[in-house]
């Protein structure tokens, strides 16, 4: 079979088992056996033993025989046809899939005299003999005695292949299962090791799931990590990641078992809904990204030649920029708007959203980042980038990037390798303005972020922004499942309904999707909200609002008539009603409500000015003209009441009003409409030149799309009827309006 074929294969299989047809699915999964003769022994082997389990639990449940945990074994032998089907896949992209995953697993299959265990137990001895160097105290560089090459590089080398051997290897063995757990337990490997660790267990389970990893995951959170706070929260970031992308996937006795023991944690329900909140968080990333690159930026860009030109070439500088140092500075800000757009991202930011990928995403450009591994790797000062580098300085730098509280590992390392590429001045200014201002900056974010909450959310925000960056920015990201392309919406496992399923949550997030402008996700929570707890009007107003953004007016209109039933006095909601009731052609209604909130609102010129508006689209022009007239009088320097009035005025026949407001608005800068109700005007006067005048003048101002114009004069042709005009005029002026030229001879497009 080929990809294709074997891709539809699986999704038959997956069809059969959904409709518990068990035996049909064994026999199809035989269909796929791997060519490889290994793979090939294997996979016969492990199917035998299915249909063995299926066809003696079947017998026993016909029997009669009582066995309460049928239902579990059904289960697992379900979850079983299905791994050994993607397994059949797997085995059928390893021989030629040009992918980073398959191209890294094809390698590391050839290293025969390797294994997950091996590839450890070398790390572990490396760092041993750097230890003892450091104990020692000679300062000299340890060199591997295997290879000759600086301890140094050799473990890097190594711990690249771990992360790469635990990426690909699918379906772990026992022994690799225990050779990682015996690593994240062990208090001689290296802390950036075990860290690398989660996140490779993690992003092989995104290609191929496996119990095994999960378990491992549950266990490193479940025992804290085995003593290092950071680790066990990443364990558990990466677990529900693993979790919600394979929520599709049935959950056998063993892991289930290791799952449940996590959930008895005091912490579990608390870390459950920061990793939740903070995965909604990180999709805000992109809507961030284009407030800064989009509003902020080409904003102060604009700015730069007044402020250079009131303070003088030069002035706009980063010494320069602080409203404390140079108050002229903040007028031009506030003037300009700017100010409301930094103050609303440092609410951004105080509010726990990402405002450094827009800055450091133009850094991942370097070949550190060449390799998915160095993605994933904790920032620590002994790596190679760093501590290679001899300038004096640059080490004590190093180490306050690693302590800095607002930047992710990823970050960390695109910092170090910006300054390794900047000319020796320009860094030597650098450290010395950095190095003064970060100690502060970093001791002020942890006397705001002291307490354990803060803490442990910090570790899993930056662990996400971490993730989020090498899912957008990889330079092959496109071979890997972007979760946070869709919302990651665990709420809606069973697993997650104790933490994550209380009114305080859902409430929280559905807020979180209202108040970005995710409306859809915002819509199905506040949803189930109205399942939880009673109604409340807001409620209905906010699920309300949500459709009508998503253009589902009428959706829109029941959830606005819902709330008014709660709240019958509520100005908002009455406001929505009249809206949605116009724009579904329900003039009538929306009448109603704008009369309802003109008698809440005497004084409102545009709820005067829209109950002119239902009035003219009911056929009563001279009832409207007098709401006109009365928003008129209360805004009298208003600009939205000269076209309504000119309009109405002319369906009621007073022409001679209708000519005094045209005048006035085609003096004042017309629109295409205006040029086409002014031609109307002289039409029904009998002033067929200029009429001819105006709606060319229409055309030009529709860019010369004839259809446009043609759909509009027509839908108006009723109106000049009712007025008197002669169908044969209409015509008649209708064709020179659009012949190639007028009647001086001058050109169509040169008007």
């Amino acid at each position: 079979m080929d990809i294709e074929t074997t891709i539809g294969h699986i999704a038959h299989i997956d069809s059969l088992l959904d409709s518990r047809r068990v035996s049909a699915a064994l026999d199809a999964l035989a269909n796929l056996k791997p060519s490889e003769p290994m793979q090939s022994w294997r996979f016969t082997s492990e199917l035998t033993r299915l249909r063995e389990d299926y066809a003696l639990m079947s017998r026993y449940a016909l029997d009669g025989a009582a066995d309460p945990a049928r239902e579990q074994l059904y289960d697992d032998i379900a979850e079983s046809v299905r791994s050994l089907s993607r397994l059949a896949l797997r085995s059928l992209r390893m021989k030629d899939d040009a992918s980073l995953y398959y191209s890294t697993a094809r390698y590391e299959a050839l290293q025969h005299d390797d294994s997950i265990a091996s590839l450890l137990e070398r790390t572990e001895t490396l760092s041993g003999l750097m230890s003892l160097a450091v104990i020692d105290g000679s300062g000299a560089e340890v060199t591997d005695p295997t290879s000759g090459r600086p301890a140094r590089l050799v473990m890097e080398d190594t711990v690249r292949r771990i992360f790469n051997r635990v990426w690909t290897t699918h379906p772990f063995t026992s022994d690799d299962e225990e050779a990682i757990g015996s690593a994240l337990r062990s208090e001689a490997m290296p802390r950036h090791v075990k860290h690398l660790l989660v996140s490779a267990l993690m992003a092989g389970e995104l290609e191929f799931h496996d119990e095994r990893r999960l378990t491992l995951l549950a266990d490193t959170y479940g025992e804290n990590g085995y003593g290092d706070e950071e680790l066990s929260l990443k364990a558990l970031t990466a677990l529900l990641i693993g979790l919600w992308v394979h929520r599709d996937r049935h959950m056998r006795r063993r892991c289930r078992a290791h799952f449940e023991a996590i959930t008895e944690s005091r912490s579990w329900d608390r870390d459950v809904k920061t990793v939740y909140f903070e995965l909604a968080r990180a999709r805000d990333t992109e809507r961030i990204n284009r407030k800064i690159k989009d509003e902020l930026i080409p904003g102060l860009m604009k700015l730069r030649p007044d402020i250079e030109k009131r303070f003088g070439p030069g002035s706009v500088s980063p010494e320069s920029i602080s409203p404390e140092d140079n108050p002229e500075w903040q007028e031009i800000l506030d003037k300009s708007g700017i100010s409301d757009k930094l103050k609303e991202l440092s609410e951004i930011q105080q509010d726990g959203g990402d405002i450094m990928m827009a800055t450091f995403n133009n850094l991942k450009s370097f070949s550190f980042f060449n390799d998915a591994s160095n993605w994933f790797l904790p920032f620590y000062t002994d790596h190679s980038l760093v501590a290679m580098e001899k300038e004096e300085g640059f080490g004590a730098m190093a180490e306050i990037v690693g302590q800095a509280p607002v930047l992710c590992d990823s970050d960390k390392f695109s910092l170090i390798c910006a300054l390794k590429h900047m000319p020796s001045h320009a860094r030597g200014m650098f450290l010395s303005q950095f190095n003064a201002q970060a100690a502060d900056m970093n001791a002020a974010f942890k006397s705001q972020a002291d307490t354990t909450t803060a803490r442990r959310t910090g570790f899993i925000a930056r662990y996400v922004q971490s993730l989020y960056r090498f899912f957008k920015l990889f330079r092959r990201k496109s071979e890997f499942l972007d979760f946070f392309a869709t919302p990651v919406n665990l709420a809606s496992l069973d697993l997650f309904a104790g933490p994550l399923g209380d009114v305080e949550t859902v409430t929280l997030m559905a807020e979180f999707y209202f108040k970005r402008g995710y409306y859809d996700e915002a819509f199905e929570l506040f949803g189930k909200l109205t399942d939880m707890a009673p109604a409340t009007p807001q409620t209905f107003q906010k699920m309300g609002y949500c459709r009508q953004q998503t253009s589902d007016i009428e959706g829109a209109l029941d959830y606005y008539s819902r709330s008014e039933l709660l709240k019958s006095d509520s100005l908002w909601t009455l406001r929505r009603l009249a809206a949605c009731h116009r724009m579904l052609g329900h003039h009538r209604e929306a009448l109603d409500y704008f009369n309802r909130i003109g008698g809440m609102r005497p004084d409102d010129a545009t709820v005067a000015l829209n109950i002119g508006h239902c009035l003219l689209e009911l056929g009563q022009p001279d009832e409207a003209l007098k709401s006109y007239y009365k928003a008129e009088f209360l805004n009298p320097d208003s600009s939205k009441t000269a076209r309504p009035i000119a309009w109405a005025s002319l369906l009621a026949g007073d022409t001679a009003r209708a000519r005094r407001y045209y005048e006035k608005i085609m003096a004042d800068g017309p629109r295409a409409e205006d040029c086409l109700n002014a031609g109307h005007l002289e039409m029904i006067e009998g002033r067929y030149h200029d009429a001819i005048a105006n709606y060319r003048r229409a055309v030009a101002l529709m860019d010369f799309d004839t259809s446009r114009f043609s759909k509009a004069f027509g839908d108006d042709i009723a109106v000049l009827r009712r007025a008197g005009v002669d169908d044969f005029m209409t015509g008649l002026v209708f064709d020179n309006v659009l012949s190639s030229s007028a009647a001086d001879g001058t050109p169509l497009r040169q008007l």
